[in-house]
């Protein structure tokens, strides 16, 4: 965490989009949808795109 929040991961490059196709995720839309999991909570979370496939 400490790197993340002293920017040590903020290059981007566009290597995820050349291998799926997609760009790629920034940290909040990644976490916002499994805010329960992460935190060990289970109230208001809506799952995200990916944890929703094949309801």
């Amino acid at each position: 965490m400490h790197d993340y929040r002293n920017g040590a991961m903020s290059g981007a490059d566009d290597n995820i989009e050349r291998l799926t196709g997609k760009r790629p995720m920034t940290v909040a839309e990644y976490a916002r949808p499994r805010a329960a999991l992460l935190t060990g909570s289970s109230r208001g979370v809506t799952p995200g795109p990916d944890q929703t496939a094949g309801r």
